[in-house]
């Protein structure tokens, strides 16, 4: 091993053990240590939906693709699982029961743990007044019930994590 690539992996490994400073020879290394972590940590994502269909359909969707997934019916126990799960990417509803999924999601980007997570509203509503009433309620995109798989994978596709569209080979098949 040459004394370079010597440094280099003693800078690789001094990266995984938590060391702050990393010269700027290891950018390389950086860049490769980046891309094992995405590898390796899967999205976290969290589900707000009253329908328990809804819910389980695309907890079992998301699982499958191998992100890690919390679903809960209560507006009030999302924003509880939200400050522990930290999710990346949060599907609600708009009509939640006693609170409307716009006043979740205002919460949400209220807290330090979901402000920068993807926020999706998930509805049957279709009306032109409710593009104005997503927007001004600070979520990411809109999908409009009965959501295509595809169209729901790839509100995901930007967000460090993505495992593309293609449900890996180790996932279940649906019992018939």
């Amino acid at each position: 091993m040459t004394d370079a690539t010597e440094v280099r992996s003693r800078q690789c490994f001094s990266l995984f053990c938590g060391v702050s400073y990393i010269e700027p020879a290891s950018w390389t290394c950086v860049s490769v240590a980046l891309i094992l972590i995405l590898a390796v940590v899967p999205l976290r994502i969290l589900i707000v939906e009253d329908s328990y269909e809804t819910r389980e359909l695309f907890s079992v969707l998301f699982t499958a693709m191998g992100y890690l997934v919390k679903a809960t019916a209560s507006p009030s126990e999302a924003i509880t699982i939200a400050a522990e799960f930290r999710p990346d990417a949060i599907f609600s509803a708009i009509f939640l029961g006693y609170e409307s999924g716009f006043d979740l999601c205002s919460r949400f980007r209220q807290m330090p743990e979901t402000a920068q997570s993807l926020i999706v509203a998930v509805t049957g509503l279709v009306s032109p007044k409710c593009n104005c009433w997503v927007h001004d309620a600070e979520f990411d995109k809109y999908l409009i019930k009965p959501v295509d798989i595809d169209t729901l994978l790839q509100t995901l596709c930007h967000l460090p994590g993505y495992r593309g569209h293609v449900l890996p080979l180790s996932a279940p098949l649906a019992q018939s």
